[in-house]
């Protein structure tokens, strides 16, 4: 069975967005951890937020993150 991990840990509201909807558009199921939890100081997030998808679809999620600039916040290599 698949279990969850997280692809990226993002301090920043809109940043986490962004990724969520570029993965969600290239069709991979993925979703933001700690989105309601100690938000502080306009939209910066004590703690994180953490992008978390399917073990499975890890090396797409990768993929299409290096593809569009985002290899700066893959937390799994």
């Amino acid at each position: 069975m698949d279990k969850m991990v997280e692809i990226a840990n993002l301090l920043q509201w809109d940043e986490a967005q962004v990724l969520i909807t570029l993965l969600q558009s290239e069709g991979i199921d993925c979703y933001l951890r700690n989105e309601y939890s100690t938000l502080v100081w306009g939209n910066i997030i004590a703690g994180g937020l953490r992008v978390e998808l399917l073990e499975s679809s890890v090396p797409r999620a990768v993929e299409v993150m290096k593809a569009n600039g985002y290899e700066k916040w893959i937390a799994v290599r």
